[in-house]
């Protein structure tokens, strides 16, 4: 939940530039061994608004270890002949949502454990998703399937309101993968105890 598919390779070229190289921007293809190595030190972090910068993220995590990258995805752009990543630049956001993802990269494997206890942080307010990037905490028998909610509903409308019905642990709007649109369909993912007494 909280994404179609975690994996870091599915958001971002898995070219990495040599660091030690005579020329510094030849690129070079990641083997799956390095691309695994480097996911087993990811996070992936959901329902951030549009404004964070990686100064402001950084904090958060400041008890796990030290970060190595941050990068962001799933920035909702409006239409537009500019590249993606120049319509980001220049702010030109789409009204389809008004959170973003990102990646969290660390350098010591052990403090994506840590991370990962700080998923539902209240940031900006609202409430952050932490989660694994390679192995993903789903739990269906503890997931409800919520139906024809307005376009407009945001995640963070929808962790407030489920949140009567106990700890919410993950919220997952289904969107559109091109125009972040969303199709009016979402899951919540809330703690055992919780659910079964309601």
């Amino acid at each position: 939940i909280g994404g179609s598919v975690r994996g870091v390779q599915e958001t971002e070229p898995d070219l990495i530039k040599l660091k030690e190289s005579e020329d510094k921007n030849a690129p070079r293809v990641i083997s799956e061994e390095e691309k695994q190595e480097r996911d087993e030190r990811t996070v992936f972090v959901g329902n951030l608004p549009l404004n964070t910068k990686k100064k402001s993220l950084e904090p958060i995590f400041k008890d796990c270890g030290e970060i190595e990258a941050i990068r962001f995805r799933s920035i909702p752009t409006i239409e537009s002949k500019l590249p993606k990543k120049a319509a980001v630049i220049l702010k030109q956001y789409s009204d389809t949502k008004d959170t973003m993802n990102a990646y969290v990269v660390f350098k010591q494997k052990e403090s994506v454990t840590k991370a990962v206890n700080l998923n539902g942080t209240v940031f900006k307010e609202k409430h952050i998703i932490i989660d694994l990037v390679t192995e993903p905490k789903l739990d269906y028998k503890n997931t409800i399937f919520v139906g024809n909610i307005p376009f407009k509903t945001t995640e963070e409308e929808l962790w407030t309101r489920f949140g009567f019905f106990g700890e919410v642990k993950n919220v997952r709007i289904v969107r559109d993968k091109v125009t972040q649109q969303a199709k009016g369909v979402a899951y919540i993912h809330l703690g055992l105890k919780k659910l079964e007494s309601k």
